[in-house]
């Protein structure tokens, strides 16, 4: 019996088998190793003579662009031909970002004082932008990001993950269109601040269930849960590390038992309130503030005291912050940060 293998489409793979009449009839299976994150895969029955059998793509979005090489593993047919191998062209995934912030000094674009969450994404050693033939923790093609301050955005066509980071109160078309959103397969990071708890509780409503209900307080520092892919994430183990959320306005949340088994805690403050959870359903994760998700330069905080923002070296390399006059404790804002894109460009690569 033999085996010759082709490309068929960017999602097929063909394989070409000549079979004896006395294997008419028979059952076969047979799939590839994984390479950029994808395999092909196909099963059925044989009849005599030539049979163009269709091994179909089977796998999350290819996770980088180049010539992929894959392997059969798993043949019923032919166990010798385990070994033959093809070269095929594959189309990595490109990922857009779409962050919503308000245009104070908590501003996310480069060049403002706080703008550490554009450079961060751009750092090739964490998220291998441009560079698919490098070993990265997430090695995505591209990541577009867009900034704006307006709560009335309706349309996310063409966007894989939305960030409300800080000081967005969005309109109720705003709800609806980001409910939609994430029910349609979209990850939306949605920190929630002053002033905000009706608009906020509106979309967690939508996406978890009604009854959750939240308490603004001052300044807080969280501790991270075990367990979670973000916080025991790729980047960073954050098992009981601090998040730190800035001077006022910060939410915590009271779940109500029944909604309890479908959210994930992420993060608790002292006093053991809830600050921080994902849905187990969406791809939706709610902080009680945006002190993770935007943040600065060393350039401009360098000497300064400060236990709040997210904070990168100029290359968008993540810092630990302390504030010792007050919060005399390690905070990882920034690495929080990595950990839940990388979860979310995962999670949209599926």
């Amino acid at each position: 019996m033999s085996l010759k293998l082709k490309e068929a489409s960017s999602g097929q793979i063909d394989v070409r088998v000549q079979v004896p009449q006395e294997a008419n009839g028979a059952y076969y299976h047979m799939e590839t190793d994984v390479a950029y994150g994808i395999k092909f895969e196909g099963s059925g029955t044989l009849v005599a003579g030539t049979n163009i059998i269709s091994l179909d793509c089977n796998g999350a979005i290819p996770t980088q662009t180049g010539t992929a090489t894959f392997r059969l593993t798993n043949n019923s047919l032919d166990p010798l031909a385990t070994e033959r191998l093809i070269s095929i062209p594959v189309a990595g995934t490109t990922i857009n970002v779409k962050v919503h912030c308000n245009n104070g000094d908590w501003n996310l674009i480069t060049g403002n004082e706080r703008g550490g969450v554009e450079l961060i994404l751009k750092n090739k050693a964490i998220f291998g932008l441009g560079n698919s033939t490098s070993t990265t923790i997430c090695p995505v093609e591209a990541i577009n990001i867009t900034s704006s301050n307006s709560a009335t955005t309706t349309s996310f066509s063409g966007i894989d993950i939305v960030i409300l980071s800080y000081d967005i109160n969005p309109s109720s078309s705003m709800q609806t269109a980001l409910i939609n959103f994430v029910k349609a397969g979209g990850v939306l990071i949605h920190c929630i601040n002053q002033g905000q708890a009706a608009n906020g509780l509106a979309i967690i409503n939508g996406l978890i269930g009604s009854g959750i209900s939240l308490t603004e307080i001052g300044t807080q520092i969280a501790t991270l849960n075990a367990g979670s892919a973000i916080v025991e994430g790729e980047y960073h183990n954050l098992k009981d590390k601090k998040i730190g959320y800035d001077g006022g306005g910060n939410q915590y949340f009271t779940i109500p038992s029944s909604l309890t088994s479908q959210v994930e805690i992420l993060g608790k403050f002292s006093s053991g309130n809830i600050t921080a959870f994902k849905s187990k359903t969406y791809r939706y994760v709610v902080f009680g503030d945006g002190g993770p998700f935007c943040g600065g330069t060393s350039a401009w905080t360098s000497g300064i005291d400060d236990f709040r923002p997210l904070q990168v070296k100029s290359d968008g390399t993540p810092e630990i912050r302390r504030k010792t006059s007050t919060y005399n404790v390690d905070t990882y804002n920034a690495h929080l940060f990595v950990n839940t894109m990388i979860w979310a460009i995962r999670e949209r690569q599926k």
